[in-house]
Order: structure tokens, then C-alpha cells, then sequence
């Protein structure tokens, strides 16, 4: 079996004062290889034993040992999947210097021979097709979330709008460099339309919606027609921010649900708030002497036109922003 080494070697000093290390030097990593340089810039351990000097008495080797096991999980990430690192700890030499070295055994690389999917039974030609697909690419967990996401969708064109994943995983399938990719899918039954509700919506946008709607009456779920209607009620004018899902019902059907529908994306209501505050900000800035020395005498304000005014402005300011946010609170309900 081939087996690529490298070592990366860190040489800390031991303090007599405290147990924490202080860092002394780093050295490279010897060896070669995509692998490597992965690990040597993903690795966190020189932050680590820099950070043991702040924490007098601690377990600096805990810390170094959790993170061997994340570069492991990492390097069995890309498929290397009997990947292995080793921490080794050399006594302390005359001066103080202990070494630390971290060897890396990446194995081989893995590479997929067949997807075992269990949680109900799918099937057709492009759940064939994905499959195939999916066969000779890398034993990687990015690999296995892709394939997953693929089948989901495809099962959510077959009816299943509620289609997930639950787990992935990779096993050995007895020969050098292959595995076999098993999938545990949650796979609902079809499930066919039965209606649409619209939340917060005047009679005009309504009728838009509706019209919209792709779905007839007892027609399969899909997820690319889901997906169009999405995308063209977020082109209507005056929906701001909708939500739309299928939601299941008791009976098997599901229902197309639509939320927050009428929060305009900048309403006359908004402007002219903004314009008040505007001229109120103005107003205030104009009269800061006549402010100020009323404030530093204590005599009250001079109750002048302008003054008048700026408390009228930010009267209504204030009583308009409370609107809005009790608005806004209100459609987040």
C-alpha cells in the first residue's frame, strides 16, 4: 500500500517557572504533495502552543491532541479515508527544548464504486442517471453532500416535496481505493396539491398571485415549478420579502402557503418620514445657539416660531418611526 509520510516538526521550550511551553521555533514540513500543504495551512497548532503560554499550568498536550483529531477528520474529508496523523513528544533537551512532531500517513485516495441508498424506495431514470454519475468521482464528504442534494431534488420532482437528507457515509467495499457511498434519505410519499393560502395581500395582488400559481388541482408536487413560482412573485411589484412553502396536510395533499406578501419596497410613507426628519435635523442644526443658551441658563426655551416648529417636527417623527415599528413587528409576527 502506498503510504505518503510527512513530518511537521514545532519546538517549544519549557519554562521553569510555569508547565505552560513557550514557542521556540517552527520548522517546516518535509515531504511533498497536495496533501501537505493542505494540512500545513489548515493546521492550527502553532497558534496553539503560542496560546499555552497565556494559560499557566494547562494541558497544552489536550489541546494539541484535539486538534490531531481535526486534521484527521479533515484529511478523510478529501477521500483519503484511512488517513491518519501521529503526535510524537521528544524529551526536553539540555536547554529546555522539547520538540514536537506530527506525522502525517495519508493512505490511499478513495474513489466511489457504488451508492447504496436506504429510507424508502426511489428510483427512475434520472435517479439511475445521478448514480452513474456519481461513480468514480472522489470519496469526499463535499462529493457525498452534492450527490444527497441531487437526489432530494430529484425527489422533490417526483412529489416529495418534504425529500432530505438524514446521513452520509463511506465504507470500504473490500477493494484497494474503493468505497461505496450509503445514503439514509428520509423519502416521503407524493404527495398532490389541494389549495393556496395568501397572507396579507389586497384584492389586486391576490388575484396576481393567484394567477401565477402553478400548480392544478391534484397535480404532483415539483420542485423546479415551486422554484419558477418563487421567482415570479418575487418580480411582482409590492411583495417585498414573501414566503412561500408546500405545507403538508392531514390528508396527504399539501398546500402552497404565502406570507408577508404587502410590505411595499419603499411606500410614500417611508419618504415622507424621511423628508420630516430631514427638515427637523435642519431645523435643529439652525437654532443650536438659541438651544444651547437656553439649556446653559436654565431661563427654558424661547418659544419662537422656530422652535415651535422643531418640536412639532420631531413630534411627528417620533409618533411616525413608532408606527412603523410597531408595523414591521407586526408582519415579522
Amino acid at each position: 500500500m502506498r503510504i505518503v509520510r510527512a513530518l511537521i516538526a514545532f519546538a517549544v521550550a519549557a519554562c521553569s517557572l510555569i508547565a505552560s511551553p513557550v514557542l521556540a521555533q517552527t520548522d517546516g514540513a518535509s515531504g511533498s504533495g497536495e496533501v501537505v500543504e493542505l494540512l500545513r495551512e489548515s493546521s492550527n497548532l502553532q497558534k496553539l502552543i503560542e496560546r499555552s503560554l497565556e494559560v499557566p499550568g494547562d494541558d497544552w498536550r489536550r489541546h494539541i491532541d484535539v486538534e490531531r483529531d481535526r486534521l484527521t477528520n479533515l484529511l478523510r474529508s478529501r477521500g483519503y479515508l484511512d488517513g491518519q496523523l501521529e503526535v510524537r513528544y521528544a524529551p526536553a533537551d539540555a536547554a529546555g527544548a522539547q520538540s514536537l512532531t506530527m506525522r502525517v500517513e495519508q493512505g490511499d485516495l478513495y474513489r466511489i464504486a457504488a451508492v447504496e441508498i436506504a429510507g424508502g424506495e426511489i428510483g427512475g431514470p434520472a435517479v439511475d442517471r445521478i448514480i452513474a454519475d456519481a461513480i468514480g468521482n472522489v470519496a469526499s464528504t463535499a462529493n457525498a453532500a452534492t450527490i444527497a442534494s441531487k437526489l432530494t431534488w430529484e425527489l422533490g420532482e417526483q412529489g416529495r416535496p418534504s425529500a432530505r437528507l438524514i446521513d452520509s457515509t463511506f465504507a470500504p467495499n473490500g477493494k484497494r481505493g474503493q468505497a461505496i457511498l450509503k445514503l439514509e434519505l428520509s423519502v416521503p410519499e407524493q404527495s398532490r396539491f389541494s389549495g393556496i393560502e395568501i397572507e396579507g395581500s389586497g384584492a389586486e395582488l391576490l388575484a396576481k398571485i393567484e394567477a401565477l400559481q402553478p400548480f392544478a388541482k391534484g397535480q404532483l408536487y415539483s420542485n423546479s415549478r415551486m422554484a419558477r413560482f418563487r421567482d415570479a412573485v418575487a418580480r411582482l411589484p409590492g411583495t417585498g420579502s414573501a414566503r412561500i412553502d408546500a405545507e403538508p396536510q392531514p390528508d396527504g395533499t399539501f398546500r402552497v402557503h404565502v406570507r408577508r406578501v404587502a410590505q411595499p419596497a419603499g411606500s410614500g410613507l417611508d419618504a415622507l418620514l424621511g423628508a420630516i426628519l430631514l427638515v427637523a435635523t435642519l431645523l435643529v442644526v439652525a437654532q443650536r445657539r438659541v438651544i444651547l443658551t437656553a439649556i446653559g441658563s436654565g431661563t427654558g426655551f424661547r418659544l419662537n416660531a422656530a422652535s415651535i416648529a422643531v418640536a412639532g417636527l420631531l413630534l411627528v417623527s417620533a409618533v411616525l418611526v413608532f408606527g412603523r415599528v410597531l408595523t414591521f413587528l407586526s408582519g415579522s409576527a
